[in-house]
Protein backbone atom coordinates (compact mmCIF):
# COMPACT_ATOMS: atom_id res chain seq x y z
CA UNK A 1 0.00 0.00 0.00
CA UNK A 2 2.43 2.46 0.94
CA UNK A 3 4.85 1.74 -2.36
CA UNK A 4 1.27 2.74 -4.48
CA UNK A 5 0.68 6.06 -1.89
CA UNK A 6 4.59 6.78 -3.04
CA UNK A 7 4.08 6.25 -6.59
CA UNK A 8 0.92 8.12 -6.78
CA UNK A 9 2.46 10.63 -4.42
CA UNK A 10 5.47 11.04 -6.83
CA UNK A 11 3.78 11.47 -9.93
CA UNK A 12 1.11 13.97 -8.59
CA UNK A 13 3.60 16.19 -7.04
CA UNK A 14 5.59 16.02 -10.07
CA UNK A 15 2.59 16.83 -12.86
CA UNK A 16 0.07 18.77 -10.69
CA UNK A 17 1.67 21.92 -12.24
CA UNK A 18 1.48 20.71 -16.03
CA UNK A 19 -2.12 19.16 -15.88
CA UNK A 20 -3.48 20.05 -18.74
CA UNK A 21 -7.57 18.79 -19.53
CA UNK A 22 -8.75 16.90 -22.19
CA UNK A 23 -12.08 15.62 -23.26
CA UNK A 24 -10.42 11.73 -22.82
CA UNK A 25 -10.88 11.89 -19.18
CA UNK A 26 -13.29 8.87 -17.86
CA UNK A 27 -13.71 9.50 -14.16
CA UNK A 28 -15.01 13.23 -14.33
CA UNK A 29 -18.23 13.97 -12.96
CA UNK A 30 -17.50 14.59 -9.48
CA UNK A 31 -17.29 18.37 -9.65
CA UNK A 32 -19.54 19.35 -7.26
CA UNK A 33 -18.58 17.16 -4.47
CA UNK A 34 -16.06 18.23 -1.78
CA UNK A 35 -15.65 14.82 -0.51
CA UNK A 36 -14.04 12.79 -3.49
CA UNK A 37 -10.85 14.83 -5.15
CA UNK A 38 -9.64 13.95 -8.57
CA UNK A 39 -6.20 14.33 -10.47
CA UNK A 40 -6.35 14.60 -14.21
CA UNK A 41 -2.59 14.01 -16.10
CA UNK A 42 -2.56 14.93 -19.64
CA UNK A 43 -0.69 12.36 -21.90
CA UNK A 44 1.57 15.62 -22.86
CA UNK A 45 2.61 16.13 -18.86
CA UNK A 46 2.83 12.38 -18.00
CA UNK A 47 5.86 12.00 -21.03
CA UNK A 48 7.09 15.82 -19.99
CA UNK A 49 7.19 14.34 -16.17
CA UNK A 50 8.82 11.07 -17.13
CA UNK A 51 11.19 12.02 -18.95
CA UNK A 52 12.54 15.28 -17.23
CA UNK A 53 12.61 12.72 -13.68
CA UNK A 54 16.18 13.90 -13.00
CA UNK A 55 17.82 11.10 -10.74
CA UNK A 56 14.77 10.59 -8.63
CA UNK A 57 14.76 6.82 -8.39
CA UNK A 58 11.00 6.24 -7.76
CA UNK A 59 10.64 8.02 -11.18
CA UNK A 60 12.63 6.25 -13.01
CA UNK A 61 10.86 2.99 -11.27
CA UNK A 62 8.00 4.62 -12.96
CA UNK A 63 9.27 5.26 -16.21
CA UNK A 64 10.23 1.32 -16.16
CA UNK A 65 6.54 0.45 -15.47
CA UNK A 66 4.97 3.00 -18.27
CA UNK A 67 5.65 2.95 -21.67
CA UNK A 68 3.76 5.65 -24.13
CA UNK A 69 1.76 6.86 -21.13
CA UNK A 70 -1.26 8.08 -22.54
CA UNK A 71 -2.67 9.70 -19.32
CA UNK A 72 -3.81 9.02 -15.77
CA UNK A 73 -6.90 9.49 -13.67
CA UNK A 74 -6.76 9.30 -9.75
CA UNK A 75 -10.20 9.92 -7.80
CA UNK A 76 -10.06 9.42 -4.27
CA UNK A 77 -13.47 9.58 -1.68
CA UNK A 78 -13.17 9.89 1.97
CA UNK A 79 -16.83 9.80 3.26
CA UNK A 80 -19.29 6.88 3.21
CA UNK A 81 -21.19 8.46 1.22
CA UNK A 82 -18.45 9.84 -1.42
CA UNK A 83 -16.72 6.26 -2.00
CA UNK A 84 -20.40 4.92 -2.29
CA UNK A 85 -20.74 7.17 -5.65
CA UNK A 86 -17.42 6.48 -7.07
CA UNK A 87 -17.73 2.99 -6.36
CA UNK A 88 -20.48 2.38 -8.34
CA UNK A 89 -19.28 4.66 -10.94
CA UNK A 90 -15.97 2.98 -10.95
CA UNK A 91 -17.85 -0.55 -11.27
CA UNK A 92 -19.75 0.42 -14.25
CA UNK A 93 -16.57 2.40 -15.94
CA UNK A 94 -14.97 -0.62 -15.58
CA UNK A 95 -17.73 -3.04 -17.10
CA UNK A 96 -17.40 -0.49 -20.02
CA UNK A 97 -14.14 -0.33 -20.80
CA UNK A 98 -13.85 -4.53 -20.43
CA UNK A 99 -11.28 -4.20 -17.52
CA UNK A 100 -10.57 -7.71 -16.23
CA UNK A 101 -9.44 -8.69 -12.41
CA UNK A 102 -5.59 -9.15 -12.73
CA UNK A 103 -4.52 -9.36 -9.40
CA UNK A 104 -6.28 -8.81 -5.83
CA UNK A 105 -4.50 -8.17 -2.34
CA UNK A 106 -5.70 -8.02 1.05
CA UNK A 107 -3.97 -6.87 4.35
CA UNK A 108 -5.85 -6.44 7.44
CA UNK A 109 -8.70 -3.58 5.85
CA UNK A 110 -6.56 -2.64 3.40
CA UNK A 111 -7.92 -4.21 -0.34
CA UNK A 112 -6.26 -3.68 -3.67
CA UNK A 113 -7.47 -4.76 -6.83
CA UNK A 114 -5.18 -4.50 -9.72
CA UNK A 115 -7.35 -5.00 -13.37
CA UNK A 116 -6.22 -4.47 -16.72
CA UNK A 117 -7.70 -4.14 -20.11
CA UNK A 118 -5.76 -5.71 -23.30
CA UNK A 119 -3.05 -8.13 -22.90
CA UNK A 120 -0.64 -6.67 -25.87
CA UNK A 121 2.23 -9.55 -25.54
CA UNK A 122 4.58 -10.98 -22.83
CA UNK A 123 4.57 -8.79 -19.58
CA UNK A 124 2.69 -5.78 -21.28
CA UNK A 125 -0.67 -4.69 -20.94
CA UNK A 126 -2.74 -1.91 -21.98
CA UNK A 127 -4.25 0.25 -19.58
CA UNK A 128 -4.69 -0.48 -15.52
CA UNK A 129 -6.91 0.28 -12.97
CA UNK A 130 -5.85 0.27 -9.52
CA UNK A 131 -8.54 0.37 -6.77
CA UNK A 132 -7.45 0.88 -2.80
CA UNK A 133 -9.68 0.53 -0.40
CA UNK A 134 -9.05 1.30 3.41
CA UNK A 135 -11.73 1.56 5.76
CA UNK A 136 -12.06 5.44 5.68
CA UNK A 137 -10.72 6.22 1.89
CA UNK A 138 -11.46 4.62 -1.43
CA UNK A 139 -9.17 5.72 -4.77
CA UNK A 140 -8.86 4.64 -8.18
CA UNK A 141 -6.05 4.74 -10.39
CA UNK A 142 -6.39 4.89 -13.98
CA UNK A 143 -3.41 4.81 -15.99
CA UNK A 144 -3.68 4.74 -20.03
CA UNK A 145 -0.94 3.41 -21.98
CA UNK A 146 1.09 0.70 -21.78
CA UNK A 147 2.14 -1.02 -18.57
CA UNK A 148 4.95 -3.44 -18.06
CA UNK A 149 3.98 -5.66 -15.17
CA UNK A 150 7.40 -7.45 -14.89
CA UNK A 151 9.13 -4.13 -14.29
CA UNK A 152 6.26 -3.05 -11.87
CA UNK A 153 6.60 -6.32 -9.75
CA UNK A 154 10.14 -6.11 -9.67
CA UNK A 155 9.58 -2.83 -8.42
CA UNK A 156 7.73 -4.21 -5.42
CA UNK A 157 10.43 -6.79 -4.43
CA UNK A 158 12.85 -4.08 -3.46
Amino acid sequence: MKALRLMVCAIMALSISLTAMSQSRVFNNYPDNKDISTVYISKAAMRLGLSMMGDDSEMKDIQKCVKNPEGMEIVSATTPEAIAIVKKDAAEKMKKLNMELFLNAQDGGDDVNIYAGKILSGNVMRDILIEASEPNEYTIVYIRGEIDVQALTNQYKK
